[in-house]
């Protein structure tokens, strides 16, 4: 029977192969798979009709739903089989379908799970993909879309594959993870009435472009399993890869090479257990099966406690410094960045490390003689323009997406191009690149009509030889990566996966941070392709590694320690992909992720506030996160209390400090703590109000009136002496006029006064004992003495702010209210 257009999402689960009738969910079973935990049923068609938890005996699959075992597609159609015939003796399930196609399926008993195995397919009768599942559930409250699992509090039911062809999603949906972003808020959250009709619907959400994502919206990171209206569905395919492909459509075109890969012998592992033995089930599955299964100072990776420790990242050029930052903070992990001196060939002679690889092994040796680990970022499989793969001779093995032939000769200086298909041309990418034999020539756009023409060239593009070139060769259309560099082609990227391999082997770093994963996908092969490059990597190890992914997939799940992405420098610290960073703390808990709150710049003009922020959030989620450290730090008048919060914050949450309404509290991105030391294990926890927005400028006024500004504070907390801070801002860059007589009058009987002229980068400090003028970067120049600091008042407090102005130019001055509230004592376990 063929269905039409049907996506489909599948579910298994691992059983004790036992041949019995029983009926279930209205359908009449022939035989069942057992396993310790779970009973399967199937009908003669070959669909599974029951999914029933042995001790309970409760059913997880739901009502109405079909459910074959393993569906054939072939150009968006998927066919399910007609007939199954289970032979318990030899182990071997014999599918039948339309057209005399015949599967046999290997089934391995494995106790905790099932092993099933495509053993073939005869006749193919053009099937490209074979599709395991779909498999629905009843299950909907938690969907590990990238790990494979769905669980409730008492279950769960699992995929996992057992080989680099078999991948997550529907041939349909390409051969990507998938994912994406949705409108569907959770409890308490507020829509916009304009979108109220909308939940459900796609959402593009760029948060390096954007800054943020709106609360409402949850995104997902891959597709093994799905949401659905009965609960979930899980579901894999494999393809037969040496079929040639053309993707997309319109200037988004590609066409995908055939490799050497088939969909016989595809894998899946399919179980169902107790929720909290899921972690327990997948290490058998990766012990049994050969998966990769990396052990981290002697424990497996997803029970490794450091996989979710705060780290730092250093990119300066004095190591010293580097270690010494580490140390202060008590960081086991230090990021030191970029190493190499070209994306491709990765080589590591650097002005910061000009011996190469002698030198970085020299820092690592010298880092882990100080409990330190070191580890190196790279962009995986981005290709910069200088290096040996593209110029002054590109490789042949750069990666196309698609290519044409000449119509015309050329000579070297010909600025018009002719080929016979424009097809992949209108792709411009990037760097509008394409090759003819050894030489890239850059073009502006294709014409209009024919005959079909390459406008406007550059010839001899970086710096590559410009050469004439005949009728008849064949020119290719280059791939670009997100930086405007290229990308190496299906087979090309197993030279980096050695590579990259081969510098951790040479230098004996323990942390390889992949970002830019996904250029991976650029090959067409997506997650297969993503796949055979983490699998190759992995298998040229002399150890395991720390392994950071910016972008995340079923089978590199049981490589990679943890996920974390960056830049975000572009925003302030509270304003920068807050939502994001929470949205992917429920990402990481559905897929038994370790936390990562993303990438934090420490900026010479925090104040500790800024870094306790940070840290109360890694407490909230028991997240890690990373922290670039410069030496912009030592003009930092803060330096010291920024180390030692981090050191204590981290060490109270790592000894399990914080109660479960402290760590609710936590939370909230807009609330503010403290933590002071008192103990080597136990703390003072301080409740914060930091009320901001609050500015002075210049204004006209009457001859000889002071310039007044009115505003209003609310203290939560007890009656206190009076903290705020006092920063300014230039105007127009001028750094002469000055503000004068500055006086703050608090709820109209307390005086403040401050004759310092200020000018712009001064700043203060009033800390509820003293009053300091400070520079740029906090660090105290000088204490004004006062002779008492007025109190904020439990409650509303108004001031009254009036000074001075030079001129119309002088500087804004902006204030920031502070009030503290009454401790809590916090002890490590």
């Amino acid at each position: 029977m063929s269905v039409k257009n049907r996506k489909f999402l599948f579910s298994s689960q691992l059983f004790l192969l036992v041949a019995v009738l029983f009926f279930s969910c209205g359908e009449k079973v022939e035989f069942s798979l057992e396993t310790d935990y779970l009973t399967l049923g199937l009908n003669n068609r070959g669909n599974i009709v029951s999914m029933q938890e042995k001790v309970s005996g409760k059913e997880y699959f739901p009502k109405g739903q079909s459910s074959p075992m393993l569906s054939l597609y072939k150009d968006s159609v998927y066919t399910a089989p007609e007939k199954a015939v289970y032979d318990p003796q030899k182990q071997l399930i014999t599918l039948q379908y339309e057209g005399g196609i015949t599967a046999i399926i290997g089934v391995q008993n494995k106790k905790q799970y099932l092993r099933f195995e495509l053993l073939s397919l005869s006749p193919r009768n053009g099937t490209q993909a074979v599709v395991w599942g779909p498999y629905p559930t009843t299950i909907g409250e938690l969907i590990g879309e990238t790990v494979g699992v769905v669980r409730d509090t008492a279950f769960a039911i699992g995929l996992q594959a057992l080989n680099i062809n078999t991948i997550e999603g529907i041939p349909d949906d390409g051969d990507n993870a998938g994912g994406g972003s949705f409108i569907d808020p959770l409890p308490g959250q507020t829509l916009p009435d304009s979108l109220k009709d909308k939940i459900g619907q796609p959402v593009s959400t760029d948060v390096n472009r954007d800054g943020d994502m709106p609360e409402y919206v949850r995104m997902y990171r891959g597709s093994l399993a799905v949401k659905k209206e009965f609960g979930s569905e899980l579901r894999m395919f494999a393809r037969d890869r040496r079929i040639a492909r053309t993707l997309g459509s319109g200037d988004r075109i590609q066409y995908v090479p055939p490799v050497e890969s088939d969909f016989a012998g595809s894998a899946i592992a399919f179980f169902g257990c107790p929720a909290a033995e899921t972690l327990n089930v997948i290490e058998k599955i990766e012990l049994g099966e050969g998966l990769p299964h990396p052990m981290i100072d002697g424990v497996w990776i997803k029970r490794a406690p450091r996989t979710s420790e705060a780290y730092m990242m250093y990119e300066g050029n004095n190591m010293e410094n580097c270690l010494e930052y580490a140390k202060m903070a008590d960081f086991r992990l230090v990021h030191i960045g970029d190493v190499f001196e070209s994306w491709g060939h990765f080589g590591l002679k650097t002005a910061r490390f000009p011996n190469g690889a002698a030198d970085i092994k020299r820092l690592t040796a010298k880092a882990k003689a100080a409990g330190i680990s070191l580890g190196v970022h790279t962009l995986t499989t981005f290709t910069g323009t200088g290096d040996k793969y593209v110029s002054p001779i590109p490789s042949d093995s750069l990666c196309k997406t698609g290519s044409s032939i000449l119509a015309k000769d050329i000579t070297a200086d010909d600025q018009t191009i002719y080929v016979k298909d424009p097809t992949f041309f209108r792709n411009t990418g990037a760097t509008h690149t394409i090759k003819i034999g050894k030489e890239l020539i850059s073009y502006q756009a294709v014409s209009e009509d024919k005959p079909w023409r390459l406008l406007n060239c550059v010839r001899g593009q970086f710096s590559t030889v410009k050469a004439s070139h005949a009728t008849g060769a064949v020119v290719d259309k280059l791939a670009n990566n997100s930086y405007s560099g290229f990308l190496p082609d299906i087979y090309l990227q197993d030279q980096y996966a050695g590579r990259l391999a081969e510098v951790c082997r040479e230098t004996g770093i323990d942390l390889m941070d992949f970002d830019g994963f996904e250029g991976l996908e650029a090959t067409g092969h997506g997650s297969y392709g993503e796949n055979k490059f983490i699998e190759l990597w992995n298998k040229n190890l002399d150890r395991s590694r720390l392994v950071c992914g910016s972008n995340t997939g079923h089978y590199f799940w049981h490589i990679y320690s943890y996920m974390n992405w960056g830049e975000p420098w572009y925003s302030g610290l509270r304003q920068s992909q807050i939502n994001y960073r929470i949205e992917n703390q429920r990402y990481f808990e559905r897929n038994y992720m370790p936390g990562m709150l993303g990438w934090f710049k420490l900026e010479g003009e925090y104040r500790p506030e800024e870094i306790e922020w940070i840290q109360a959030r890694s407490a909230a989620f028991n997240a890690g996160y990373l922290l670039r450290v410069d030496e912009s730090v030592e003009k930092s008048g803060f330096k010291a209390d920024f180390f030692e919060a981090i050191r204590e914050w981290q060490k109270a949450r790592n000894t399990k400090a914080f109660t479960s309404a402290q760590i609710a509290a936590f939370k909230d991105p807009k609330k503010e703590f403290h933590l002071k030391k008192r103990t080597d294990s136990s703390w003072e926890l301080y409740p914060v109000s930091l009320q901001s927005g609050f500015v002075h400028q210049f204004r006209s006024v009457q001859t000889g009136e002071p310039v007044a500004s009115n505003f209003k504070m609310n203290n939560p907390y007890a009656e206190q002496p009076l903290q705020l801070y006092i920063t300014t801002t230039a105007v127009d860059g001028n750094k002469t006029d000055a503000v004068s007589k500055l006086r703050l009058e608090i709820n109209k009987y307390q005086v403040l006064e401050l004759n310092e002229p200020i000018k712009a980068g001064s700043k203060f400090i009033i800390d509820g004992k003293s009053v300091f003028l400070c520079d740029a970067t906090w660090n105290k120049l000088k204490e004004i003495k006062v002779s008492a600091l007025p109190r904020w008042s439990k409650g509303g407090n108004e001031i009254v702010v009036k000074s001075e102005f030079s001129g119309e130019q002088a500087p804004v001055l902006n204030f920031d209210f502070k009030s503290v509230g009454q401790a809590e004592i916090v002890k490590g376990k």
